[in-house]
């Protein structure tokens, strides 16, 4: 019975692990003269997770679905913290590592000649430095958050872009999403640039161009290129395309 029980567990743990999505962020590497003002690799990470949280938080109300898009980290964000030995904890790690979808960063930073400098680094993107003052650790881990956020979640970049009146750097992150993005990714690029033609820079031929390159019958993003296609002949008044 008693292995019965832990073959079931096992079991459990790894269909958990399977389906798992998250992001977890590794303890920063940090030179010890810094460790001894406060900013140690886990206080480091820690900030640098809560610059990531803001920005998800910020295009948490988004029209699609969260189960659409190529990568989606869900709502489980942590700071990894190493153990020693291999716990019951450890282990649940383990199996997620092997069998789930969660996404690892790894940053380090580094005293330089006028201040320091933060890296962060997601897979196998080419990471981004940012330098700066000493002080200004909040400040370059907001923008080497930034640089991950585009890189793994373009859309929901481009939409925080959007939120925080940066309209020209959104519509490049959708635009480069669009044209060279993943494919599944690409429908539902194609039918935000076309909400951006209109809203941001009221281009109606260009918004119907770009909701008809996005429609791809029997994708979910289908609906929204269509919906994209009806707001425009709306807005310049030829309803009667859309019978």
């Amino acid at each position: 019975l008693a292995g019965a029980a832990v073959v079931a567990l096992v079991g459990t743990m790894a269909w958990a692990a399977h389906e798992a999505h998250g992001l977890a962020i590794e303890s920063f590497s940090v030179p010890p003269d810094l460790a001894k003002t406060g900013l140690t690799g886990q206080v480091a990470a820690s900030r640098f997770l809560d610059r990531l949280q803001a920005l998800q938080t910020a295009t948490s109300q988004s029209d699609r679905p969260s189960q659409s898009y190529n990568s989606d980290w869900g709502r489980d964000f942590k700071v990894e913290i190493p153990e020693t030995g291999l716990t019951f904890s450890e282990f649940d790690r383990l199996l997620r590592e092997r069998l789930g979808h969660v996404s690892h960063v790894t940053g380090e930073v580094v005293a330089t000649p006028t201040g320091i400098a933060v890296t962060a680094r997601m897979g196998d993107a080419p990471p981004k430095t940012f330098t700066g003052p000493a002080d200004a650790y909040d400040d370059l881990a907001r923008q080497a958050a930034e640089a991950v956020y585009r890189e793994s979640q373009p859309y929901r970049y481009a939409e925080y872009l959007e939120g925080a009146g940066r309209w020209d750097e959104a519509f490049q992150v959708i635009a480069d999403l669009a044209t060279s993005g993943p494919p599944e990714e690409r429908g539902w690029a194609y039918a935000k640039w076309a909400v951006m033609d209109i809203t941001d820079h009221g281009d109606p031929v260009a918004a119907l161009h770009h909701a008809a390159l996005g429609r791809s019958p029997g994708h979910g993003s289908d609906i929204n290129d269509q919906i994209a296609i009806v707001n425009t002949n709306v807005w310049i008044g030829h309803e009667e395309a859309d019978f």
